[in-house]
């Protein structure tokens, strides 16, 4: 190349960048990443044939480094490492993550200069379920909608969510793959509508003719949860002849119309049914039609049940909620008439003792719904300086406040001048006014051991657990405090130390092996080890020491799995 060349190239080069590069100031560019010159190097392979698994993404938890992808002998490599404790992991998308358990991780102590190799992360491959979906003559049916259903605590009760959904293809078979390790339920909805005798009916008349539908199935044909079967899904298991042989039943439409403030109309409506069986309120759900000119709307295809019919208008800035409980049978309901209530608007502020006092503009206000019905945005609102916030659209109904950021804990909640409690409240309709919350920063300390913590008796496929896999919860004695709950890591040596814990009635768990959040969502599973923990009682300011013994992991994963 001629040097009038690699010149002119350079500068073009130089003032590409210097049109794409932005250079922080000094002081706000992050320093660079340690470096060293230790490694280390493992394969992924499949936990049941022992195979290795290729392109797998590995992470090792220290900022700032480029994940890893195995190659096709499943081998990985980390170089340029300097010393310290690290967490290796891996994940492939043919391997899920366990629902009730944490992902499969390895901690690596690294020396100066040292080089970890040999080190090994097995892999559950998923299970797969497939079967047909047929009519009420065997004959198969396309577009039909299948779901793997799992059971998942929550702040609003128990509730079966979907894991994976397949539709049937033109002969009516299916295949659910993909599926990690636990129970599932197994449910079908063929969305389409079935010729049926009916009457003469006048073309352009609002009479609705009988609709016929295939009814809702769960596995192996149960019209509800109570007949449904439980499948337990071990890991690579392949499942077969799953049929779902549907029935065809009456279904009706729903008519009605929407009255209260008009300017709900110009903000997302929507109007749907939502079955009034909490656990079921995820699943089934029946949306319709809505003429804004007319204010009516109508819901076809519904079949028999009890549901809550509910109409909401919600943005940034506006909310509207109507509600009412509707019994479907064979015959359609008369029209139903909802009146669109605004959600209500609070004025709010925080106090917090201390001297100084704690800054306030990075706390953030969170209201989390508890009503298993509910659909729409969460209310939410930035603390300013002086300590106020403002949330607007908070619809009728219980819920439950949190403050993220918050350098203690919420004493006491005010609405208007109503005490109430922050973990469970009621909002009537139409309700606005004042909310008041006082936050305390005294909070208590615990500390303590684990006894029976030996990382040699509890490794798993022959190496050390990561301590991270090890964990405290101290969960409150009053379960409408469960959201105080606490996890903590307890450290290489057994000890733990957990401190901004509010005050109260606890009881301390010891646990490894399985996901510790899981379990502080669903505390019914503790509570059938209430024996195994130890009580804790923690004052303002106060401090405690407790031994703990660790709950074995095979234990906690038979009652996680049967409670699913």
């Amino acid at each position: 190349m001629r040097r009038g060349t690699l010149l002119v190239f350079t500068m073009l080069c130089g003032a590409s960048l210097a049109a794409q590069i932005v250079v922080d100031p000094l002081p706000n560019q992050q320093p660079p990443l340690p470096t060293g010159k230790g490694a280390v190097e493992g394969v992924v392979i499949n936990e049941l044939t022992h195979e290795p698994v290729r392109k797998a993404q590995v992470t090792l938890t220290f900022g700032g480094v480029t994940p890893a992808v195995t190659d096709a002998s499943g081998r990985f490599v980390f170089r340029n490492l300097p010393p310290g404790n690290y967490q290796v992991q891996a994940q492939h998308p043919e391997f899920p993550q366990p629902m009730s358990s944490p992902p499969p991780a390895v901690m690596v102590a690294l020396a100066e200069d040292e080089q970890k190799r040999d080190i090994v992360i097995p892999l559950s491959p998923g299970a797969s379920v497939s079967g047909r979906v047929l009519d009420e003559d065997g004959k198969p049916l396309a577009g039909c909608f299948i779901e793997a259903l799992y059971s998942q605590a929550g702040p609003a009760g128990k509730r079966l969510n979907s894991q994976r959904g397949v539709s049937a293809d033109d002969r009516g078979h299916y295949r659910l793959y993909g599926l990690s390790k636990g129970h599932y339920y197994f449910f079908t909805q063929c969305q389409r509508e079935i010729p049926g005798p009916h009457p003469f009916v006048r073309r352009g008349s609002h009479t609705d003719v009988p609709e016929l539908i295939y009814a809702p199935a769960f596995y192996p044909g149960s019209p509800n949860l109570s007949g449904a079967a439980r499948v337990m899904l071990n890991a690579g298991a392949d499942l077969r002849g799953f049929d779902f042989q549907m029935r065809v039943i009456s279904a009706v439409a729903v008519h009605g119309s929407l009255t209260g403030d008009s300017e709900a109309l110009n903000h997302n409506l929507n109007v749907q049914l939502i079955s009034r069986d909490a656990s079921l309120s995820n699943i089934l759900r029946y949306g319709g039609e809505l003429n804004q000119q007319t204010r009516t709307f109508r819901i076809g295809r519904v079949p028999p049940g009890a549901y809550t019919l509910v109409a909401t208008a919600q943005d940034n800035n506006l909310a509207h909620l109507a509600k009412a409980p509707v019994d479907i049978g064979t015959r359609p309901p008369e029209p139903i008439e909802l009146a669109l209530v605004k959600g209500a608007e609070w004025s709010g502020s925080i106090e917090i003792g201390g001297d100084p006092p704690p800054a306030l503009e990075n706390l953030q206000v969170r209201l989390s719904p508890l009503d298993p019905d509910f659909t729409g945005q969460w209310p939410n609102a930035k603390v300013e300086k002086d300590g106020t916030f403002s949330l607007a659209g908070v619809m009728p109904g219980r819920w439950r406040l949190t403050v993220d950021g918050l350098p203690g804990y919420v004493k006491s909640l005010s609405l208007g001048d109503q005490q109430v409690s922050p973990y469970d409240f009621n909002v009537a309709p139409g309700a606005s006014g004042t909310l008041r919350v006082m936050v305390s920063t005294k909070t208590a300390k615990v500390d303590g051991a684990v006894s029976g913590f030996r990382p040699e008796a509890i490794a798993v496929s022959g190496f050390r657990p990561a301590v991270n896999n090890v964990w405290v919860i101290l969960m409150p004695e009053d379960p409408a405090r469960a959201s105080a709950a606490r996890v903590w890591n307890v450290n290489s040596d057994g000890h733990f130390e957990v401190g901004g814990v509010e005050p109260g009635a606890y009881r301390l768990y010891a646990v490894f092996g399985v996901e510790p959040w899981a379990l502080q969502q669903n505390t019914q599973i503790l509570k059938a080890f209430e024996g195994r923990g130890t009580r804790v009682d923690l004052e303002e300011d106060g401090r405690a020491t407790a031994q703990v013994e660790i709950i074995p992991a095979e234990d906690l994963k038979r009652a996680l799995q049967e409670d699913e």
